[in-house]
């Protein structure tokens, strides 16, 4: 069996199973602000790409950003897990503090993890769910005018 995007062979069970034990510890690392701990599941040339910090490459690298607060703080409520070959999928919510990039809120993610050959984390990518912009303009229109709310300006 092979990974179509890359042309390599598919890792084993017991390869994936490492890497869902390392995701699973990845957050409770975070979630705990243990950076070595965290630190010791990156691949060395791990890519971390979130919409609300920059984009973190390299071991030391996502480790100085843990470290700096860029990527803030959060706990996290683990609601499903989903891994084939090479890739494990988490999604839940989380609550997180403030940081440098975005203010303290509670809100759903997906993060989308790539394993290396050995089962460390090689890549995570993180997805947040959005209100839909033209739902919340309908909802709060609707509400103005059965007197519910007061209007968003828009």
């Amino acid at each position: 069996v092979t990974d179509h995007q890359t042309h390599r062979q598919a890792p084993s069970r017991a390869v994936t199973a490492c890497g869902i034990e390392h995701v699973l510890l990845s957050y409770y690392y975070m979630e705990r602000d243990d950076i070595d701990g965290y630190s010791s599941l990156l691949d060395d040339n791990i890519v971390l790409d979130r919409p609300d910090t920059p984009l973190g490459s390299g071991r030391a690298g996502v480790a100085r950003m843990l470290a700096e607060r860029v990527i803030p703080r959060a706990r996290y409520k683990l609601e499903q897990v989903i891994a084939d070959g090479n890739h494990v999928v988490v999604a839940g919510g989380l609550s997180q503090d403030s940081g440098p990039f975005i203010p303290a809120l509670e809100r759903d993610f997906v993060d989308v993890f790539t394993l290396s050959e050995t089962g460390m984390l090689s890549g995570c990518r993180r997805y947040y769910y959005l209100f839909p912009f033209h739902l919340a303009a309908d909802l709060s229109l609707a509400g103005e005018t059965l007197g519910l709310v007061p209007a968003i300006p828009l």
